[in-house]
């Protein structure tokens, strides 16, 4: 039975060119391949920001953070003031989550949701 990684074990670096990812290998060949071929340009052209998540010293899983916007409709109350100020709203989305397969149901996918040090 596998054990649920503590937290203070696992650490998160932004992508570069020099990481080594070509062992990782989750259920989600589109979550592969995006890895493998597409984040590192994704990121350089400004579209989205993947950081990598190691225990060990071995890759371990990955979040992509991109921007977005919330748009909203304007209401009025029953005192007939607007509560929206702006038709939209900046939002961060997670484009990508992904767990290498060697490691599900350790707590990896549940730190890079909850992290706060990206």
């Amino acid at each position: 039975m596998s054990y649920i990684i503590p937290n203070s074990e696992l650490t998160i670096f932004p992508l570069d060119e020099g990481n080594g990812f070509s062992s990782f290998n989750c259920a989600s060949p589109e979550l592969n391949d995006f890895l493998k071929e597409d984040a590192f340009n994704d990121q350089e052209d400004l579209i989205s920001k993947t950081n990598l998540c190691f225990w060990k010293g071995e890759l371990v899983g990955y979040i992509t953070l991109s921007t977005d916007t919330i748009g909203t409709k304007e209401i009025y109350v029953s005192d007939g003031l607007k509560r929206y100020k702006y038709s939209k709203y900046p939002g961060i989305k997670i484009a990508r989550l992904a767990v290498d397969s060697r490691f599900e149901r350790r707590g990896v996918g549940t730190y890079l949701f909850f992290c706060r040090d990206r």
